[in-house]
This record gives C-alpha cells, sequence and structure tokens, in this order.
C-alpha cells in the first residue's frame, strides 16, 4: 500500500519539530511522498496560544507529533488546541503521538489530598478529540488504563538491546574491557526499574544487580547501597527518565567506589535534564549515557512574552511578520557533553504510525529481533562514535 498525503496528514506541535522532521524523512526514504504538514502557531502577550492549520485534514487519518516536555504545560496546552482544531475541521481519525508523556510521575495518590495528574492529563486529551495515544515508555504502564481510547505504548528497551549487543560484541572481539559476556551486568538504578531491568538483563544475557536509594524530596535521592555483584564488571543502568541525574549519579558512584564497577554505562528513554544535570553527569563516575529524542535536545525557544509572535512549523513558507521553527530554537544542549549521546526513535515511531494508519499490529516493534534492520545503520555509526 503507498502512503500518500491525501490519507494521511502528520502535524507537529512546536515542542519537539526536530523529532517530527526525522519522522518525515523516514518515510520519505521509502518514497511515501508525505510532508510535514502546515501549521501557524501564534504566542501572545499574556501566553495564549492560537494554532491555525494550514493544510487541509477534512477527513484524513492525522497525527500529531508533540511530547509534553519542558515548558510542560505550554506543550500540553498546544496540543489540546491542536485536537481541537483539527476536530472542528472535520479531521478523520485524531491520534495525539507524545512521544514524551509529561505528568506521568503524577500516578497515584502517594498521600492525602494530591491529584493523580497522569489522569487528568488522559482525561483532557480524551475531551479534546483524540482517537488514540502513541507514545513510549509511559513512567507506569498502568496509566494506559487512565485512557478509555486505544494507547500503544512504544518502548526503546529493543534499541538499547541492539545497540549494546553490537557494542559488547566489537568489545569482545577486540578484548577491550570484556572477554565474554559474564563480564557485563545490568543494572536497576532503583526497585521501580527491576522488571525493565531484568527484560534487558534477559535479552542481553547477562546478571542483574539493584541499588538500593531513598528520596528523599522531589530533587535528592540517597543511595544506600546495593544488591549484586558488580566487581570488575561493565555496567549497563536502564532507567526511563533521567531529570536531576541523583538516581543515576548516586547509584554509579556506589557502583564504582564500593562495588568495584569497571565501567559504568547508562540508557535512558527520557532526557528531562533539568537545571545542571547535564554539569553533574559531566563531573560524575558514568562513562556514557545513552539517550534518545523523545525530548528535543534543543534549549528552551527563545520565543519571549511581551510581543505578539508568530512562527510556522511543516509545508508551508512564512507570511511577513511569521518565522520558521528553526529561528527560534536554542543551542543543542547535548553539545557541551563528551558523554551523552543521542540515539533516534524516529524509525520506530514510523513503523508504528504506518501501522496504526493501515490497521496494523504494533507488536513487532517490542522485540528487537524484528527492528535490528530499521535501525541498523544508526546503531553501527553510533557504536563507531562510541569507540
Amino acid at each position: 500500500m503507498t502512503i500518500s498525503e491525501k490519507e494521511m496528514v502528520i502535524l507537529s506541535g512546536t515542542s519537539n519539530v526536530a523529532l517530527a522532521e526525522k519522522i518525515i524523512d523516514a518515510f520519505n526514504e521509502e518514497k511515501m511522498r508525505i510532508a510535514l504538514g502546515g501549521c501557524k502557531f501564534t504566542r501572545f502577550p499574556d501566553s495564549e496560544i492560537l494554532v491555525e492549520l494550514a493544510c487541509n485534514v477534512r477527513g484524513r487519518d492525522v497525527f500529531i507529533i508533540q511530547s509534553t516536555s519542558y515548558p510542560v504545560n505550554w506543550n500540553i496546552m498546544e496540543l489540546l488546541i491542536m485536537i481541537d482544531g483539527i476536530k472542528r475541521a472535520s479531521g478523520g481519525r485524531i491520534t495525539a503521538v507524545i512521544p514524551y508523556y509529561g505528568y506521568a510521575r503524577q500516578d497515584w495518590k502517594d498521600r492525602p489530598r494530591v491529584p493523580i495528574s497522569a489522569r487528568l492529563v488522559a482525561d483532557m486529551l480524551t475531551t479534546a478529540g483524540a482517537n488514540r495515544v502513541l507514545t513510549m515508555d509511559l513512567h507506569a504502564e498502568q496509566i494506559q488504563g487512565f485512557f478509555t481510547i486505544p494507547v500503544d505504548n512504544l518502548t526503546a528497551r529493543p534499541l538499547f538491546k541492539v545497540l549494546f549487543d553490537e557494542l559488547f560484541r566489537r568489545m569482545i572481539e577486540d578484548s577491550k574491557e570484556i572477554r565474554s559476556m559474564d563480564d557485563v551486568v545490568v543494572v536497576a538504578p532503583d526497585v521501580g526499574r527491576v522488571k525493565l531491568t531484568k527484560r534487558l538483563a534477559n535479552e542481553l544475557g547477562t546478571d542483574m544487580a539493584i541499588v538500593v536509594k531513598d528520596r528523599t524530596s522531589a530533587h535528592d535521592v540517597q543511595t544506600t547501597g546495593f544488591i549484586g555483584d558488580v566487581k570488575d564488571k561493565v555496567v549497563v543502568m536502564i532507567d526511563d527518565i533521567i531529570s536531576t541525574g541523583g538516581t543515576i549519579i548516586n547509584a554509579a558512584n556506589v557502583l564504582k567506589e564500593e562495588g568495584g564497577a569497571k565501567k559504568i554505562f547508562v540508557c535512558c528513554t527520557h532526557s528531562v535534564m533539568v537545571n545542571s544535570a547535564i554539569e553533574k553527569i559531566e563531573q560524575s563516575e558514568i562513562d556514557m549515557v545513552l539517550v534518545t529524542d523523545t525530548i528535543s535536545p534543543e534549549e528552551k525557544t527563545n520565543w519571549v512574552f511581551g510581543d505578539t509572535e508568530r512562527v510556522i512549523v511543516g509545508d508551508v513558507e512564512p507570511e511577513k511578520g511569521e518565522r520558521k521553527i528553526d529561528q527560534v530554537l536554542g543551542e543543542d544542549r547535548f553539545k557541551r557533553s563528551k558523554k551523552i549521546k543521542v540515539i533516534s526513535v524516529a524509525k520506530l515511531f514510523k513503523a508504528a504510525i504506518e501501522s496504526i494508519h493501515e490497521n496494523k499490529s504494533v507488536s513487532a516493534l517490542f522485540y528487537s529481533n524484528k527492528i535490528i534492520d530499521l535501525v541498523r545503520s544508526e546503531v553501527n555509526a553510533l557504536v563507531d562514535e562510541m569507540l
């Protein structure tokens, strides 16, 4: 089946245009004639948002790509307004593609008189008119149950598995650091990641260990020890979110200083990286951090409150007083890091969008042996850079 703009429209909010463009490139590599639909975004002096569609969506299968990362509330409202605009423009099916789902950590009442904000966001998306949600590595898988519409929760774990398979194969061949996979251990940075860690350890064929931590506040954690053997081994820590960096940095310190780990690799889906997290990682015992591009690497935009400004995204030419999105984005925040490497999830999302559009199963994307051909070239390039 040949996909064209007559059947499907892909739009992007302003939160992660780079990923949206990579998804479009992945379609066009297969000559599917897809362009990023045009949208105009106006931010008013009082911080209100206006979204104008610059393409026809009537009766189309519409996919909106928008991570609800910093600024979280702004990006959520932008997504909701886009959904409402498409619904009122007679769009067919509306799928909210949310690579990073903000508020996912507020998924239960851990004390009296607090909200379950992850459920609230789910209700808002459904009420706005979304017919389906496509996301990746929800902080808690049960968030899918907050929705009354279908949710596809992709995972980056198979992507990490393919990459570490290739990295360790080359390290063993070159006798660098390890002689076999017995010299590798996958470590959970806290008890909440045990299930994820066990899955990756089973796929890589390694032992696993667990770091014990106590969270003293939203910003601070205390690591009290670990369970397992990491002495003279290469450690792979896996987590879904790095925010302040405290969890993985404290865990790395304990694993190296007390456990005698030889090398520490960290892989993480969502690089929130607030405040001085990048600088702290650079100064830590961690040797390398592998993240995906579910969250844009660009710094916060140069948009300012005050004068009304209109920015355009996608396949539409700017008119007087309008600017392309790349003219207001900041610099890549990872350029100043020697330890952080980024691998794209664009081809996974492209495959998922194509499967949803054609009403096919997306289950193949949960297995590393099924996605290896999708990501082989990018994995090889990144491993070359790491070695």
